[in-house]
C-alpha cells in the first residue's frame, strides 16, 4: 500500500514486514498532516490517501488512527452497530433464537398480567425483537486491559475482525512502547496482515526492521 499527503507531494510506501514511520520535524507540517488524516477519517477532506494497487482505498472504513493508550476503546457507536450485528447473526443462527421466542412470550405475558392491574387501558407490542432483547441487555465489548502494547494487539485484531480495519496510524505513540514491543507489534503487523504507521516528531531508534520516511525540517524528504 502507498499513502499520499499531496500537501508535501509525499508517497509512502507502507510495507507488512517492517514497521512504518512517518517522521515530520517541522512543528507546523506536522500539525497540519496530523489535521489531514483526522479530516480524512472524518470524511471532511481528501488531503491524505492510501493506495492499494493504484486503487484508492475508503480512508474511513479502513483506517483508525490513535494518538495514546486512551484511544482504545469500543464505546463507539460504529463498534456498538457492528457487534449487535454479529451477534444477532449469531443468535438466529443457533438454538439460541427459540430461546429469545420464549423471551418474548414471557414479557408480552407479563404486560398482559400489568394490563389487568391497571386502571387504564394500554398498549403494547405483541412480540419483541431479539434486537431489542439485545439493546436491553446493552451488549458491549469489554474493554481491553493490560499494558498499551498488549491492548494494542488485541485492539487491532478486533477492529480487523469486526470492522474490517487493517491500516492503524499511531500519532506520537512511540513513548509508550519498549524496543521489545516493537518487536511483538511487527510480528503481529506481519501474522494479521494489518499495518502500523507511526507518526512522530524525531526519529525512533529500534532493533526491529523499520521503514521510516523523515521530512526534515526544511521539508525535504530523507
Amino acid at each position: 500500500m502507498n499513502l499520499v499527503y499531496y500537501d508535501l507531494n509525499m508517497d509512502i510506501e507502507l510495507e507488512e514486514e517492517r514497521l512504518n514511520f512517518l517522521v515530520i520535524e517541522n512543528p507546523v507540517k506536522l500539525e497540519d498532516f496530523v489535521l489531514s488524516i483526522h479530516s480524512a477519517k472524518q470524511k471532511i477532506t481528501e488531503d491524505v490517501s492510501i493506495f492499494e494497487k493504484f486503487e484508492k482505498i475508503n480512508f474511513a472504513k479502513q483506517v483508525d488512527i490513535l494518538f495514546s493508550p486512551m484511544s482504545i476503546s469500543y464505546h463507539t457507536k460504529e463498534i456498538q452497530k457492528k457487534l449487535l450485528e454479529y451477534v444477532l447473526e449469531k443468535v438466529q443462527d443457533s438454538y439460541l433464537a427459540e430461546d429469545f421466542i420464549d423471551i418474548s412470550g414471557s414479557l408480552v405475558s407479563l404486560c398482559s398480567k400489568i394490563y389487568l392491574e391497571l386502571e387504564y387501558d394500554i398498549e403494547y407490542l405483541d412480540y419483541v425483537e431479539v434486537e431489542d432483547i439485545l439493546k436491553l441487555m446493552d451488549i458491549r465489548l469489554k474493554e481491553e486491559e493490560g499494558r498499551f502494547v498488549e491492548r494494542l494487539i488485541d485492539y487491532s485484531k478486533t477492529m480487523f475482525e469486526l470492522l474490517h480495519k487493517n491500516i492503524f496510524i499511531l500519532v506520537g505513540c512511540s513513548g509508550f512502547l519498549t524496543k521489545i514491543d516493537f518487536e511483538y507489534l511487527r510480528q503481529h503487523q506481519f501474522s494479521q496482515k494489518i499495518l502500523f504507521l507511526f507518526v512522530e516528531s524525531h526519529q525512533i531508534d529500534l532493533e526491529s526492521p523499520k521503514k521510516q520516511t523523515i521530512i526534515d525540517i526544511d521539508l525535504c524528504e530523507i
